[in-house]
C-alpha cells in the first residue's frame, strides 16, 4: 500500500500499453524476489502484478492469475499463466482482443466470492 500503491495506481488507470509497460518494468524489478521458491511448485496470484512477476521469475510452470477486473485491459493477464477471468463480458473481450492467439491461456471461472460472505447469505 501508501506511496506505490498510489503510484501504480496513476500508472495503470488508463489500462492502454503504458499500463502493461509500467507493470511490466515493476515485475521485472521483483522477479528476483521470487527466484528462490522451489521450481515447479504451483503458484495463484490474485493481482496481476505478482503474476507477472512470477512469470518473469521463471520458477513454476503451474502459474495461475486470477484476474482482478471486470473489463478487458491487456495489463490485467500474465503470460505463462492460466489467466481465470469472473464473467462472460471479461472473458468474451478478452478472447476478441487475441484475434485467436493463444486463446489456451484463458478460462471463465465464474465469480469468486469470500467465504465469509458466502457463509453470511441466509438458505
Amino acid at each position: 500500500g501508501g506511496p506505490f500503491e498510489w503510484l501504480h495506481g496513476v500508472l495503470t488507470s488508463s489500462g492502454d500499453a503504458t499500463s502493461l509497460r509500467s507493470t511490466a518494468l515493476i515485475a521485472a524489478r521483483l522477479a528476483p524476489l521470487v527466484r528462490g521458491l522451489p521450481r515447479g511448485c504451483a503458484f495463484v496470484a490474485s493481482h496481476s502484478l505478482v503474476a507477472l512477476t512470477v512469470a518473469l521469475a521463471n520458477v513454476t510452470q503451474n502459474l495461475v492469475n486470477l484476474v482482478i477486473d471486470n473489463h478487458p485491459q491487456w495489463f490485467v493477464v500474465s503470460p505463462r499463466a492460466l489467466n481465470l477471468v469472473q464473467g462472460p463480458r471479461n472473458y468474451l473481450g478478452f478472447l476478441a482482443k487475441t484475434d485467436g492467439a493463444d486463446e489456451s491461456t484463458l478460462r471463465l471461472a465464474g465469480h469468486w466470492i469470500p467465504k465469509d460472505i458466502l457463509d453470511a447469505i441466509d438458505d
